[in-house]
């Protein structure tokens, strides 16, 4: 405090003004960052639902996938089939897996194709996807469980150039010498839209993109045009918080969430650009941002007027009292008129009120003293007036003294 009463006027009201434009810079920051955090707590609690949701879809459609699997193996038709050596007979059966198999894929959207291979060289379809059979049990890494196998490009054959696959192991469940011996294996093909659903879930506000990604980093579906079985995104992690990453992709920031579905060994995945993401929130920064430039514009005008009142005034005042320090001793002639605050104006009269008393008292003492010095000159003349007097007196005396004596040293000469 001692520092700053040492400055001048012109400094203190600086410092003030940059203290508040920088308090204002400072709110500003504190609203932008606020709202930042609140629009990211938003958007995160939609992506946290929205893949909440998915990821309920997916878990429940597997579990439908698993029931119809659980059901067809354990048929007691299919496992007769895989182990019938009659032709008549296995051909009869076959006719019925038809009509069972057919009525299973009725019970869920999506299916492509149910495929029963039997490890005897025989199978059943719906689709004709038997001849992939061979090549799908290669994926296998043995007895399985609705297992998730991958994707799997099948052309033109389902209308869908991917399907995901499905497997479960076929083993013989009646009593005997042949009790859970591997039989063959069944196979789901699936379209993978119908794994997520129906429902939409763009978000054209922030652009969020959702990827249900397998374990191998393939798009298995997305809200986005990327094509299905394609390499998923590539995210450059480069900090985490609250669940959320900040991750570089493309030569951009996004925002990502990450669950995992440890059923099919998947995980779903949101990215949502940042500048997207608080797009709006940088907007009302820039527009406060400039509000506040060109407030400090409209400021400064009466700011700089103000001052220069306050400064001006006081300047004159300074530079009246030097010039009247300077003067001879005894004029005091000048005076100063300020036209300005009342505190300056109030401060210019009391100066010149002490000016006219010190004028007054000036005159009062050089009459005082011109008195003085006359007094005193009288009284000098009084003085040499006497002694002048004095002189005379005392010659004539020693002239009349001398006179008579000269005289009577004559007449004593005559005599």
């Amino acid at each position: 405090m001692a520092f700053l009463r040492r400055l001048s006027i012109r400094s203190q009201l600086l410092i003030l003004a940059v203290s508040t434009v920088l308090v204002i810079l400072i709110i500003v920051y504190h609203t932008y960052s606020t709202m930042s955090a609140m629009v990211t707590r938003n958007h995160e609690e939609y992506v946290q639902q929205t893949v909440t949701e998915i990821k309920k879809n997916v878990t429940s459609n597997k579990d439908v996938l698993f029931r119809l699997m659980q059901t067809i193996s354990y048929n007691a038709d299919v496992q007769s089939y895989l182990i019938e050596q009659n032709a008549v007979t296995r051909f009869e059966m076959f006719k019925k897996l038809n009509v069972l198999i057919s009525n299973q894929r009725e019970l869920k959207d999506g299916i492509l194709d149910i495929i029963i291979s039997g490890d005897n060289g025989f199978s059943v379809d719906i689709n004709g996807g038997s001849p992939y059979a061979a090549d799908l049990k290669k994926l296998l890494p043995g007895k399985v469980n609705a297992y998730y196998a991958g994707m799997q490009q099948f052309g033109t054959h389902y209308g869908s150039a991917t399907g995901l696959v499905f497997a479960t192991t076929i083993s013989y469940v009646q009593q005997g010498e042949s009790f859970n011996q591997k039989l063959g294996t069944l196979f789901f093909i699936i379209d993978p839209k119908a794994l997520v659903g129906e429902k939409e879930y763009n978000s054209k506000q922030t652009n969020t993109q959702i990827y249900l990604l397998d374990r191998s980093n393939k798009i298995i579906t997305s809200n986005t045009s990327s094509i299905t079985g394609v390499q998923g995104p590539e995210l450059e992690t480069q900090s985490a918080e609250d669940g959320n990453q900040n991750v570089l992709w493309q030569g951009k920031q996004y925002v990502s969430q990450t669950i995992r579905i440890p059923d099919m060994d998947a995980r779903i995945v949101s990215v949502a650009p940042k500048d997207e993401l608080l797009r709006d929130v940088l907007v009302l920064r820039r527009q406060e941002l400039i509000i506040l430039a060109i407030g400090l514009l409209i400021l400064a005008i009466p700011f700089t007027m103000i001052m220069n009142n306050i400064l001006r005034p006081l300047k004159k005042m300074i530079f009246f009292m030097t010039s009247v320090s300077r003067e001879d001793n005894l004029k005091f002639s000048k005076r100063i008129s300020l036209k300005g605050y009342m505190e300056i104006s109030t401060m210019a009269d009391e100066f010149n009120s002490m000016l006219d008393e010190i004028e007054r008292l000036s005159h009062k003492l050089l009459e005082t003293n011109t008195r003085l010095y006359g007094t005193e000159l009288e009284r000098q003349k009084s003085e040499l007036a006497f002694l002048t007097k004095s002189d005379q007196s005392a010659f004539s005396v020693q002239y009349a003294g001398g006179h008579y004596r000269h005289r009577r040293s004559g007449e004593a000469g005559q005599n």
